[in-house]
């Protein structure tokens, strides 16, 4: 039978089983919807039920394959609470319920302000329960009866790692993804962990993330008709899961731009350095399966970009064609007045302090006041107001990468929606003019993330060590020397850091 690696990758609402072969090409792609369940005024997760669904699937598997190793990748703002048996006693909480503010800043004033917790753990505030830490306070208050039998505490790849091999097992891209939970200098548990006084609930040591905890149970290898030998990995968080294909290809510099309703611009660092400026905005670290920094800043792009086509469909008399052409940008650049600027939804992402709005020869509008009646006659123009937004997404993604400690000469890895979007491409190429912006394909990203940590495994080495060649194709941007963007990009500066929100200069 063919040896295959099994891959669960636990997204928010979807959740995936991919098969690779060893040689990492996908064989299978299964996907499931577990949306979160009301359960007395909360929003809770069902991991038992994709647990369920996995071991059923794999079961089905066994009978074409040889099921040789099982890896986990998962986002990483979820938490299991176990008593000794491995039961849950907190209910799995969803990161989207809301925490009162008083249940907020008491967490802030007992374990630190924001800004010394984004000093120390390289991590700033990220909604109410994105932050690890802040869910683990939020179930010690509001289920302290069940807290009080809680003898484990594990990041959602780590539960299921758990309930497959009976070992509970820590490893860095999980504790290290805005959790508050790891220092970012010693790279060991943080004072909040000793805060929230749950070290001993911890696994003691943190092991590296393609670390085979131990053999399947045997009851589960039984019952499932799943090998003996099948070797389970240490799980990984999605986002580190996703660079980890372009770590172990990549000999230069680089920065992943990832984009979708967030665009995610990621770089691998030597060492963690945020400057006064950075404190308090969504610039941050994670850490890969290395121990490694990468330095991270996010802003909802997609989701703006979206936001005001929808805009442009109802207050345009025009359809949506083909993409604007060199003409359009030149004279939206020579006229130097339209503008589009962060952000629509007030205080996230790099832009926080921002307010979403457009401005038009002197005018601002608030995005909140658009209206049929209300909006700048570019609106009109379908084309032109293309052009203002590709300007405005492409100008914001520029910002995003140089907050990631870019270097000059750096390659850009472009991925996600934007990939597809040849104005945003050429736009992105001009304002980044010493580096090279290239597109990429991997469908399966996080999947194959995974899928080098459980190879690593079987061979019992590490995965810069693996002699792989991962099957995903580059396409270079090339470089429209015509588009003059210093001036527009000036003016565009100036009017995000005015600090008069909606008045223009």
């Amino acid at each position: 039978m063919q040896e295959v690696i099994a891959v669960l990758d636990v997204g928010k609402t979807n959740k995936k089983i991919v098969l690779f072969d060893k040689r990492l090409n996908t064989l299978s792609v299964t996907k499931k919807a577990f949306p979160a369940v009301e359960q007395n005024g909360l929003l809770i997760e069902t991991p038992d039920q994709v647990l369920s669904w996995l071991l059923d699937s794999l079961k089905l598997y066994s009978q074409k394959y040889h099921i040789a190793a099982i890896s986990i990748a998962a986002h990483g703002a979820e938490a299991a609470f176990l008593d000794e048996n491995g039961d849950f006693t907190v209910p799995p909480l969803s990161y989207t319920n809301s925490s009162s503010p008083g249940i907020i800043e008491n967490f802030y004033q007992r374990f630190g302000s924001r800004e010394q917790l984004h000093i120390s753990t390289a991590t700033p505030e990220v909604g109410d329960m994105v932050n690890l830490g802040k869910l683990v306070h939020f179930a010690q208050q509001k289920f302290p009866e069940q807290f009080k039998r809680t003898k484990r505490i594990l990041p959602y790849p780590q539960y299921f790692v758990y309930k497959l091999t009976g070992k509970a097992v820590a490893e860095p891209t999980m504790l290290g993804c805005h959790t508050y939970l790891l220092d970012a200098q010693t790279r060991g548990y943080s004072s909040v962990v000793d805060g929230l006084g749950i070290r001993e609930m911890l696994p003691e040591k943190i092991s590296k993330s393609w670390d085979s905890p131990g053999k399947l149970l045997e009851g589960i290898s039984r019952e499932y008709s799943l090998p003996e030998s099948c070797v389970v990995t240490s799980g990984i968080h999605d986002s580190n899961s996703s660079l980890l294909p372009y770590i172990s290809s990549s000999e230069d510099d680089f920065v992943l731009n990832s984009t979708g309703t967030w665009c995610v611009a990621m770089r691998p660092s030597h060492k963690v350095e945020l400057s006064e400026d950075q404190i308090g905005k969504m610039i941050f670290y994670n850490f890969d399966v290395f121990s490694n920094p990468v330095k991270t800043s996010i802003f909802m792009g997609g989701k703006e970009y979206q936001s005001y086509e929808m805009l442009f469909e109802k207050f345009s008399n025009q359809n949506s064609g083909s993409q604007p052409d060199n003409d359009v940008y030149l004279k939206v650049l020579e006229d130097g007045d339209k503008f589009i600027l962060p952000s629509i939804v007030p205080g996230t992402g790099i832009f926080g302090e921002s307010k979403g709005r457009v401005v038009e020869a002197g005018r601002a509008i608030n995005y909140e006041d658009l209206a049929a009646d209300n909006c700048p006659d570019f609106f009109k123009d379908r084309k032109t107001a293309e052009a203002v937004l590709a300007l405005s997404i492409a100008i914001q993604s520029s910002i995003a990468i140089r907050h990631t400690g870019f270097a000059e000469g750096d390659k850009i890895y472009v991925e996600g929606g934007f990939a597809e979007n040849i104005s945003y491409l050429t736009l992105l190429q001009r304002l980044l003019p010493s580096s090279e912006v290239y597109t990429t394909s991997m469908p399966q990203a996080s999947s194959t993330g995974a899928a080098i940590l459980a190879l690593a495994a079987i061979e019992g080495i590490a995965p810069d060590e693996l002699d792989i060649n991962l099957n995903f194709q580059t396409r270079r941007v090339p470089q429209d020397d015509k588009l003059y963007l210093e001036g527009y990009l000036q003016k565009y500066i100036r009017l995000l850091e005015n600090s008069q929100q909606g008045v223009a200069e």
